[in-house]
Parts: structure tokens; C-alpha cells; sequence
């Protein structure tokens, strides 16, 4: 644990300054506490008001990473563990705070995204440089969205025409990397548009390796192919804005299975919103949200099949500023429709919803009040509520303490999915007894924050009743309800500027177990934190960075071990002329062999090369 040590050390260094509520992977933004956010509380909040922890990344922050997916990006995130099935393409899967991969809601432009199925969001197929700004909240929040937020919610924020800002990247890199992507964005008067074009392709490497499960090891390599477009049409007045927005993706990803031949998925992502927003009044304003999602997976192989799921989505919000505080009163309708080459007995169910909240900032007190009521066709109605305050105690130094309730619907597949042999005698079934996942979360925290320094410390305690665990770690697998979960951690992360450097850490305790049995959760490690280090100089920009995690088990029983492991990343900017630059990035730098899942590879030493076009 010569990792933890040092980071351990830091953060001890750093204990007289101060911790972020933003953290990125290239040197960070001018971050102030009177940053606008949105996501922790459904309203345009000053981020000194907020009483949840949020991950802020701008596009600024996410071109000059150079990171090339969403799992890049996040691994430096207080509280996160990031796991990716092989290479490009592979499931990414984002655990906040020792919950589960499908504990963390994700939203497009406010519109819910991702299978109703496998209750897994794709984030490996979405384009980064699509994105103007992702906000992820580290904290229960079904009070304010409703199911599966139990860990927290991302939203991503796509590029709407702001401004006038035009881009052409190329890159190369390791395992046959190809990538070319095209924004366009203009304002005119009154109307913005933008649109974004991608193309990506990976000769990858094998996603799996000798020890894989159930004979699925194939040593070809494993390719990838990405194609996205985004657009979106706007016009602005003085009391309002409506906006219209398209995102789509059509991926192709190969991947080892027991099968001869070649094995690939095809799957292709869609989002369409419609976004009015009217402020009838001085503080008196009102937003109306519909929207359509699709999510459809075709898989080539030995046992072939095809899974899709729409989401219809409308949602109706409005706020009213008042001389103490704002008030939230808003409804929501979803409807999410599978279709499959499995039969499912149900193949449909519609949400229908109500929420309310209250949130202040007067003096040295922040409060925030939350309850929401979602009826579900097949579960009837589920109540969820938050409350926190908030303390300046002196000037720069902030107590806060939340409590919350949360819960997760079972999916299509936990409930519905039909009786199937995989070979190997191994057979795999829903459970249509499953029941909802409910959890209670506490957490208590302290934000120390000076003059180009901040810091922070959160302790967290969450039980999970009910929790679903996918599989039962035997041959004739199922779903089940595990009774519940404890997760208990420490969440310390750290950031320092001096002179041309910028300093910052985070580290993670935690303890997530199966209360009943006492056994690891799957894929929570004990610790994990990161270490970086960057400078920047007149046109050029290097950084550093250590991300290191502690072994934990693939299965429930926790006889397969995955090792812990750590890598060293390095990146390199370099403004050549006023409308290019150059971007060098060296992953893995010690050529590390380790495993995020057992039975898959990752990449090893890997450069990338981006060279970026933007007229200024």
C-alpha cells in the first residue's frame, strides 16, 4: 500500500489548506464557490449554497485532458471507482461512493438516458467533445429526480451555440487509434446553433484474457468503431429561451465470447429534447421539458439478440424566488418500453411524478428541503426526501450535514428476463419477486476554503435494504434481493495553486458489505485516491498523475480476488500558433499489467497525439 502511504502523506500536508468541490484531469478552472451549478438542486444555485458534493468538469477541462471517454475523465473524481470491461468500448461502469454501477442516474440535457433493461447507461459511446459541462452530484438524489439516483446523478450538458466557437481535432494513438471530430457553434442575434460531428475507430487489443469466466477468452484483437453527431437550434429573449437538441451514436464493438467467429454488438444512442424555459416574473420562472431516448443493442455472436428500450420523458418545473430562499414545485411523466429478441412478460411501465423543494442561503445558514412522490405502474407509489444544513462557522471554514432517501426500480432483465442456457451449465433467469431497493444515507462534512486553496472532508454512511445483486455466484444464476447493504467511508480531497503549480489529491476509506454475509460488495476496494501535479507556463501546460486503487472481489462470495494496482499518466499541451495547439498524452507511463475486472486486459504504455484547430 505504498500508494495510499503517500497520498495519505499529502493529504496530511495539505490538512492546512483546502479542499474542492470540482476536480478534473487537466489543471483546474478558476472554481469559485460563486460558480452557478444546476444539477444538485434542479435550480441555478451558487455552488456556496449547495449542500452536496458535486464534480464540475467544463469543456475547457475536458479538451485539454485529452482523455478520450467518460471513464478517463471520472477516474479522478473523490469517491468514484471506474471499471472498464477490456478496451474501447468495453462497459464502463462508475461506482459513486461504494453503490452500485446503476446506483448513478445519468442525464442528457435533463432527459434520462441509458437500457431499462440491464439499468446500465452506455457512457463508453458518448462524445466528449459534444460536451460543454458535466455536473455530477456525489449524493443520493431520487428526492429530486426519482429512481435509480440512489448513488448520486451525472448530467451532461451538450454544446448549444453559447458562442461563436469553432473546432477541428485529429488524433492518433495506441492499438490502432483514430479519431476526428468536427464543432461548429455560432450566435446570431437572437438564435444560436451548434452541431458536432465524430468519428472514432480503435484496432484495440483482447478484451478478455486466459483467466475469463465460461471459456469466452479469444486472443484477436478487438475492435472499435464510434460515429456521432450532435445538433441543436436555439433562440433566446429577454424573459426566456427555447432549445432544440439532437444527439445520436451509432457504435460497433467486438468483444471475446465462446463462440467461433467474430463477436460484436451494434449499438446506437438517441436523444431528441425539446427545452422551454419563460420567466413570467422577476424571480417567477417556469420550464417545460419533453423528450424522447433510445437505447438499442444488437449482439452478433453464438447466442445472438437484440435489446432496445425507449424513454418518453416530460417534465414541468417551476420556481419562485422569495426575499428568504426558492421554491421548487414541479411533475414529471416517463414511459420506458422494451424490445427484445428475449420475451419478456411485461414489456412497459409509466412513471408518473411530483416534487417540491425549498433552499436558502441567509447569512452564514444554507438549508435545502426536498420530497418527491413517483407512482410506478408495476411497484404503485414510492415517497423519497432530503434535508441539510449548512454552517460558515468563520470565514472560509463550513460544516454541512445531509440525510436522504432513496430507491432503485428492478429492471427488465431482473424481473422479466426468460430462462437461458449459456452452455457450460450455466443458466441465467429473472426474479419477478424482486422489490425495489431503498436506502437511507447520512453524511456529515467539513470545507475549509482560502484564497487558492480549498479543502474538504465528508464522512458517509448508507444502507441499502433490498439491495439487487445481478447474480447469485452459482450455475444456476439469478437475481436476488440480498436483504441489505452497509456502506460506510471517508472522502478526503485536496487542491493548492502556488506560483505556475497546481496541486491536488483525493483519497477514499470505505466499507461496503453485504450485511447479512458480511462479505465485500463486488468491485469495492477498500481505498483509492489520486495524486496530480500540474503547470502551466506561457503556452505550454504538462501534468502528472498517480490513480491507484486496493484489491477487491469480482464475485459475492469473494473468492476471486482482483489485485490493486496503480498507474502513472503524463500529459503535455502546447499553443503552437494562435489557432493551433498540440496535445501529447503517455497513459500507463510504467507499462503497468493490472485488471480493473477479472478476466479482462487493459491497455498498456499507450500515446496519444491530438492536434486541435479553433479560430480564435
Amino acid at each position: 500500500m505504498q500508494h495510499t502511504t503517500l497520498a495519505a502523506a499529502l493529504l496530511a500536508a495539505l490538512s492546512a489548506n483546502a479542499l474542492a468541490n470540482t476536480q478534473a484531469l487537466l489543471p483546474p478552472a478558476e472554481f469559485t464557490l460563486d460558480e452557478i451549478v444546476v444539477t444538485a438542486t434542479r435550480i441555478p444555485t451558487a455552488a456556496k449554497a449547495v449542500l452536496s458534493d458535486v464534480t464540475i468538469l467544463t469543456a475547457e477541462q475536458i479538451t485539454q485532458s485529452g482523455a478520450t471517454s467518460l471513464s478517463d475523465l471520472l477516474a479522478s473524481t473523490p469517491g468514484v471507482e471506474v471499471t472498464v470491461n477490456g478496451g474501447a468500448g468495453g462497459n464502463q461502469n462508475i461506482r459513486v461512493r461504494g453503490t452500485s454501477a446503476n446506483h448513478l442516474l445519468v442525464l442528457i440535457d435533463g432527459q434520462r438516458l441509458g437500457s431499462a433493461t440491464t439499468g446500465a447507461t452506455a457512457l463508453e459511446h458518448l462524445p466528449l467533445h459534444a460536451i460543454d459541462r458535466i455536473e455530477l452530484v456525489r449524493s443520493p438524489a431520487s428526492n429530486l429526480y426519482g429512481m435509480n439516483a440512489v448513488g448520486g446523478v451525472m448530467q451532461i450538458f451538450t454544446k448549444h451555440g453559447d458562442a461563436d466557437a469553432n473546432a477541428v481535432e485529429a488524433s492518433v494513438g495506441a492499438y490502432g487509434f483514430r479519431q476526428m471530430s468536427a464543432d461548429l457553434a455560432t450566435k446570431q442575434g437572437a438564435l444560436q446553433m451548434a452541431l458536432s460531428l465524430g468519428h472514432t475507430e480503435n484496432k484495440g487489443f483482447s478484451s478478455a484474457n486466459p483467466k475469463a469466466l465460461y471459456g469466452t477468452y479469444d486472443p484477436d484483437r478487438d475492435a472499435y468503431r464510434n460515429d456521432s453527431v450532435k445538433a441543436s437550434v436555439g433562440y433566446k429573449w429577454k424573459e426566456g429561451e427555447v432549445t432544440l437538441g439532437v444527439l445520436k451514436t451509432d457504435t460497433q464493438t467486438e468483444y471475446d465470447d465462446s463462440s467461433p467467429g467474430r463477436d460484436y454488438s451494434d449499438q446506437k444512442l438517441s436523444s431528441q429534447t425539446l427545452r422551454l424555459r419563460q420567466e413570467w416574473l422577476p424571480g417567477f420562472v417556469s420550464s417545460f421539458h419533453i423528450g424522447v431516448s433510445k437505447d438499442n443493442m444488437l449482439t452478433v455472436s453464438g447466442n445472438p439478440s437484440r435489446f432496445q428500450t425507449e424513454q418518453q420523458q416530460v417534465t414541468v418545473e417551476n420556481s419562485l424566488r422569495l426575499s428568504r430562499g426558492v421554491i421548487l414545485l414541479g411533475a414529471e411523466y416517463l414511459h420506458q418500453e422494451v424490445e427484445s429478441t428475449s420475451s419478456f412478460t411485461q414489456s412497459a411501465r409509466q412513471v408518473k411524478s411530483l416534487f417540491a423543494g425549498y433552499g436558502a442561503h441567509m447569512g452564514p445558514h444554507s438549508m435545502q428541503m426536498n420530497i418527491r412522490n413517483d407512482d410506478n405502474s408495476q411497484f404503485g407509489a414510492k415517497t423519497t426526501g432530503g434535508i441539510g444544513y449548512g454552517y460558515d462557522v468563520f470565514n472560509g471554514v463550513r460544516i454541512h450535514a445531509t440525510t436522504a432517501t432513496a430507491f432503485k426500480a428492478p429492471t427488465f432483465n431482473d424481473l422479466y428476463f426468460p430462462l437461458t442456457d449459456y452452455g457450460y451449465g450455466y443458466t441465467y433467469e429473472g426474479n419477478a419477486s424482486l422489490k425495489s431497493e431503498r436506502s437511507r444515507n447520512l453524511e456529515i462534512g467539513v470545507t475549509l476554503s482560502r484564497d487558492r486553496e480549498l479543502l474538504k472532508a465528508t464522512l458517509y454512511r448508507q444502507r441499502v435494504s433490498d439491495l439487487i445483486v445481478a447474480s447469485n455466484g452459482t450455475m444456476t444464476d439469478a437475481p436476488a434481493n440480498v436483504g441489505s447493504a452497509e456502506i460506510d467511508g471517508l472522502e478526503l480531497s485536496g487542491s493548492k495553486r502556488f506560483g505556475l503549480y497546481s496541486l491536488e489529491a483525493g483519497l477514499t476509506y470505505q466499507n461496503a458489505i453485504n450485511a447479512e454475509t458480511r462479505k465485500d460488495l463486488t468491485y469495492r476496494a477498500n481505498q483509492f485516491g489520486y495524486i496530480k501535479l500540474w503547470r502551466k507556463s506561457g503556452k505550454q501546460t504538462w501534468g502528472s498523475e498517480l490513480r491507484f486503487e486496493g484489491p477487491r472481489f469480482d464475485d459475492v462470495n469473494n473468492t476471486r480476488r482482483v489485485s490493486g494496482y496503480g498507474v502513472l499518466n503524463f500529459s503535455l499541451a502546447q499553443e503552437l500558433a494562435r489557432d493551433w495547439q498540440l496535445r501529447v498524452r503517455l497513459d500507463n507511463a510504467l507499462d503497468k499489467q493490472y485488471e480493473q475486472v477479472y478476466g479482462f486486459n487493459t491497455p498498456g504504455r499507450s500515446l496519444f497525439v491530438t492536434l486541435r484547430y479553433a479560430p480564435k
